[in-house]
């Protein structure tokens, strides 16, 4: 399984950091909670756009959340 890219949001009072798995398309998604979850059938331009979002929360209310299936991992 080969890990796109790992993208941390030291900035983020939401997002902690982020990892795509690109033959899979899934995103896990690491909460400042300490939460992680992983999200399936995730499009590489959609990690893209997260990755370089201005707001990690922001684009993930919008672009993620609640269109994805996810599983919740810790």
């Amino acid at each position: 399984m080969a890990v796109v890219e790992k993208t941390r949001f030291p900035d983020s009072e939401v997002v902690s950091a982020i990892r795509y798995f690109a033959p899979r398309r899934e995103l896990e998604v690491r909460f400042t909670s300490g939460r992680t979850y992983l999200y399936h059938e995730v499009p590489q331009d959609e990690f893209d756009g997260f990755k370089w979002a201005e707001s990690a929360g922001g684009y993930f209310n919008e672009h993620i959340r609640d269109r994805y299936r996810h599983t919740k991992l810790k």
